[in-house]
């Protein structure tokens, strides 16, 4: 029995990768959030509508995310350590640029393209280097580090005001740029997983190398050859198509009174201190079929025999050979005669091969996986209804005349009751026994419910009571977002299952976000824009409880037609 494969450390370094993780979203996270707070004023003295301010939000979020399949394949190439740095240099150039920013076009480029990129290198390579390192206690440590995130939010809004009234929106953002630098040092902490792996021997192992032990100390002829051989004639011969069975890395040779093992079985021989290419072994293995004759007549085998099968595989081997040859013939013939169809031939084989290697590449199999599918989009749903909303809430606020200091409180006490329940909701999902994507679901209700309730309350002590539920339903929903499909697809497909679902995001953000910008112009309020969301998360509510019924009603039939079969 081999050793136990490799394990991730779940604690040791893996903390520090909590650290880092945390660092990264405490800087970019708020900085993608209060990017309304920022430019509020700016927008409408730049002439920029709501439709105009959307399509900037929302590219913000869609091409980091649409980025995210080719994420994928360059974690797996690069690691997530080059990424997050590649990530780091893109995020603080991007948001540098944003400060100098007066048109549309330029606000695209810079914080639209450029910090958006930076955004979502970030957390394809932070996300996967934490959910490497953890296994048992990745709850815990997603949980850990999301509630160190929410410190970001709490005293970043009341920074920017602060900054605004000290040096303007464009002396703020320069400001926010040096601190987008701090992402460096977070991304040089990301060290291989490799570098911290757990290997641990089984009782098999053991007991394994302790009957080797046994049988050394009963057979000592084992341990070395022996001087003088007695006589023998031994033929072994091996088929060349049983080669690849046999382990080449340790051959053995074979003494006398030791039987060959079966090559069906594809037995690894063990090493000994002789090797079958040395010429102190006595008897050895040819790989060509070759004979190895002694002069022992006890263990002799009729060489008629052996030279017997020798030509018996050499006319299957001719055999086959004309056939192959006769195959290759008829292509010929074919490629002669009809030479057009030859060249198509080789089209479709090209098409064919690259359509593979991408497949392969990109893990787009993971699309014939009908849970995952829905999953994915009904995430989709739920992130753009939710990064929306978070986005446009200055907007929101400012529409209901509150004054930037009060639009800051409203969302520092999102941030401190979300804070809160990020470290709580763990716990709770422990006690209650429930799955990451019923904990969702619970969150995704109560979204619903509160952003209701925000469009209709008109009081500012009112709206920051609406603050605080907001923020417990947020703290919730962050914790098992980032569970639920690593609870369903395996480790080793997880950086691909995410490419795909940042991919699948950035697509709903592109047509969804012009959309919502449109019905403000339109209605001339954001009210209906919060409809529009709360429908979105309704969807997704509706698609997977669906789905979640079906499976339970079909498992119970075949329950029930199993117990009527016994």
């Amino acid at each position: 029995m081999a050793e136990k494969g490799p394990s991730p450390p779940d604690g040791g370094w893996g903390w520090i990768i909590v650290l880092a993780f945390a660092v990264n979203t405490v800087i970019s996270i708020p900085i993608m959030t209060s990017f309304g707070l920022l430019f509020k004023d700016t927008f409408s003295q730049l002439g920029l509508s709501a439709t105009d301010s959307a399509i900037i939000i929302n590219t913000n979020q869609a091409f980091g995310m649409m980025m995210g399949l080719i994420n994928g394949a360059l974690l797996r190439k690069y690691g997530y350590r080059k990424i997050a740095i590649m990530s780091a240099v893109c995020m603080t150039l991007g948001v540098t640029l944003t400060a100098f920013a007066k048109t549309f076009t330029h606000f695209m480029i810079s914080f639209g393209l450029l910090t958006s990129l930076g955004m979502g290198l970030g957390m394809s390579s932070y996300s996967l280097a934490l959910n490497t390192y953890f296994l048992k206690n990745r709850g815990k440590a997603t949980g850990i580090a999301f509630t160190i995130t929410g410190l970001g939010p709490i005293g970043m809004p009341q920074l920017i005001s602060m900054l605004m009234n000290t040096y303007g929106s464009r002396g703020a953002v320069l400001v926010l740029a040096g601190i987008a630098a701090h992402t460096f040092p977070a991304s040089f902490l990301l060290q291989p997983v490799k570098w911290h792996w757990k290997y641990e021997e089984t009782e098999e192992k053991t007991q394994h190398n302790n009957n080797i032990k046994n049988n050394e100390a009963e057979v000592p002829f084992l341990e070395s050859e022996p001087q003088q051989s007695p006589p023998s004639e031994i033929f072994y011969s091996i088929s060349t198509t049983s080669v690849d069975k046999i382990s080449l890395e340790h051959p053995s040779p074979l003494y006398v009174g030791q039987s060959l093992p079966s090559l069906s079985e594809g037995y690894p021989l063990e090493p000994t201190k002789t090797k079958w290419w040395s010429s102190q072994s006595i008897p050895s293995i040819n790989l060509a079929s070759s004979v190895k004759i002694f002069e022992e007549k006890e263990k002799r085998l009729s060489v008629v025999s052996a030279q017997k099968q020798n030509d018996d595989r050499e006319k299957k081997y001719s055999s086959l050979k004309k056939i192959d040859e006769d195959k290759e013939s008829a292509k010929s013939k074919d490629t002669f005669c009809n030479p057009d169809e030859s060249v198509q031939r080789k089209k479709e084989s090209c098409f064919k091969k690259l359509m593979e290697n991408i497949i392969h590449t990109f893990d787009l199999r993971l699309l014939t996986d009908k849970v995952y599918l829905n999953i994915m989009f009904g995430i989709s749903l739920a992130v753009f209804a939710e990064m929306n909303f978070a986005m446009l809430t200055p907007f929101m606020l400012a529409e209901f005349d509150l004054q930037t200091s009060q639009i800051a409180t409203f969302m520092s006490i999102i941030a401190v009751t979300d804070l809160i329940f990020r470290f709580i909701s763990p716990f709770i999902g422990d006690f209650l026994k429930k799955t990451p994507r019923i904990m969702y679901l619970i969150s995704l209700i109560m979204l619903i419910a509160v952003r209701f309730a925000f469009i209709i309350v008109l009081d500012y002590k009112g709206l920051l009571v609406v603050a605080a539920f907001l923020g417990i339903a947020k703290g919730v929903r962050t914790v098992y977002m980032t569970l639920v499909i690593p609870s369903h697809v395996p480790l080793e497909r997880l950086a691909s299952a995410s490419g795909i679902q940042m991919v699948t995001n950035g697509f709903v953000f592109i047509f969804g976000g012009p959309l919502i910008g449109f019905i403000r112009d339109v209605s001339g309020t954001y009210r209906n824009c919060v409809m529009l969301m709360n429908l979105f998360t309704f969807i997704t509510i509706l698609m997977w409880t669906g789905e979640m019924t079906y499976r339970r009603i079909k498992s119970s039939k075949a329950k029930t037609t199993e117990n009527e079969q016994t």
